[in-house]
C-alpha cells in the first residue's frame, strides 16, 4: 500500500508546481519514514533469534548436570576405588566401545565388561593406584541422547617411582534409561600419540558451562 502511494505521489509532484514541491517534501518524508520503519521491523524480527541463540534454557544445564552425577563423577571415582562393577555398571546393556588405532578394537558390553575386569584387577595386584579426569570441548543433550567429545587425562602410581600418563579424545553418546544416564557408545583414540596436557587444559571443566556459549576445536 505504501509503495503505490509513494509512486502515485512521485508522478503528481512532476506534474504540479508549488504543491508539486509539497508532495516533493512529503516523499521524501515517506521514503526516509520507509527506511526507519523496515529497519525496524527487521530489528523486531532479528533480535528475538538473536537472543534465543545466546541463552541456554536451564534445561540443558540440568540435563548435564544429571549427566555428571550418573556418568563423570562416579565413573572417576570407580577408577580410584579400582571398582570395577561400578565401572561397568555406567554403561548401556547396548553399549558398544570402538578404540582408535592400529589395530583399532570395537566390543560390546560383554566382551569389555571382561576386559575392564581383568585392567582393573592387574592394577591392584601391581598396587597401582589410578586417576582419571576430563575436559570437555563439546556438550549436547536432549531429554534422551547426549553427545559429549573431550579430553581424559589417565595417571596411574605404585608409590614406587613407577607411573604412567596417558591423554586421548573421546567422543560418548549417552542415553537416558529407567531414570538415569547409561554411557550408549564410547570411542576414545591418542590420535597418534598426538594428544597431550595442553589439549587437556584448553577443554572446559567438568562444571564450566561456558562450553554452552563458547567453542573449542
Amino acid at each position: 500500500m505504501f509503495v503505490g502511494i509513494y509512486l502515485l505521489i512521485i508522478t503528481t509532484s512532476r506534474k504540479f508546481g508549488t504543491f508539486g514541491k509539497f508532495l516533493g517534501n512529503l516523499t521524501i518524508l515517506i521514503s526516509w519514514s520507509m527506511r526507519k520503519l523496515s529497519l525496524l521491523s527487521l530489528a523486531l524480527l532479528v533480535y528475538p533469534l538473536f537472543s534465543a541463540a545466546q541463552t541456554t534454557p536451564d534445561s540443558t544445564i540440568a540435563r548435564l548436570e544429571a549427566i555428571n552425577r550418573d556418568i563423570w563423577i562416579p565413573f572417576s571415582e570407580a577408577y580410584a576405588a579400582a571398582n570395577a562393577e561400578q565401572y561397568i555398571g555406567l554403561h548401556s546393556p547396548d553399549f558398544i566401545r570402538a578404540s582408535g588405532g592400529i589395530p583399532g578394537n570395537i566390543f560390546d558390553l560383554e566382551k569389555y565388561a571382561e576386559n575392564s575386569r581383568a585392567g582393573f584387577q592387574r592394577g591392584k595386584e601391581r598396587g597401582f593406584k589410578t586417576q582419571i579426569r576430563f575436559t570437555f570441548i563439546e556438550r549436547i543433550v536432549s531429554a534422551k541422547f547426549a553427545s559429549e567429545r573431550g579430553i581424559y587425562h589417565y595417571h596411574s602410581d605404585n608409590g614406587k617411582g613407577e607411573s604412567y600418563d596417558a591423554y586421548g579424545k573421546f567422543h560418548v553418546v549417552e542415553r537416558f534409561e529407567n531414570g538415569r544416564w547409561k554411557i550408549l557408545f564410547d570411542y576414545d583414540s591418542n590420535e597418534n600419540g598426538t594428544i597431550d596436557k595442553g589439549d587437556f587444559d584448553a577443554g572446559f571443566a567438568l562444571d564450566n558451562w561456558s562450553i554452552l556459549s563458547e567453542k573449542r576445536n
